[in-house]
């Protein structure tokens, strides 16, 4: 229960992380730093900030509007968790072991 809570918690950070890089990038400042034109269009023909409410952000082959990215993202960093919290156990399962070996040596040899 410890671990689930410790992994809603890195979500629930990682989602304040993601809403207000978007926020960001939504504002004039926040198109400037990236490089992005700032208006609707600019007179050499290029085209302004990709909609992203409307799906056209990103790639433009794929089906779907940005709750679909978001939604993949929030899985991929699950996955991550997950994996990390696996590796994590192991790890200290992997010690335990060798504690307990070390200290049944040390008891064998007195």
């Amino acid at each position: 229960m410890k671990t689930l809570g410790r992994i809603l918690i890195i979500l629930l950070a990682a989602a304040f992380v993601i809403g207000g890089t978007y926020a960001l990038s939504q504002t004039s400042a926040g198109q400037a730093l990236v490089g992005q034109p700032m208006g609707e269009g600019d007179s050499d023909g290029q085209a302004g900030p990709p909609d992203f409410a409307h799906g056209q952000g990103g790639n433009h082959g794929e089906r779907g509007g940005s709750w679909e990215a978001v939604i993949r993202n929030l899985i991929e960093m699950v996955m991550i968790i997950v994996a990390v919290q696996v590796l994590w156990s192991i790890g200290r399962r992997i010690k335990r072991l060798a504690e307990k070996n070390n200290r049944l040596q040390w008891s064998r040899g007195s």
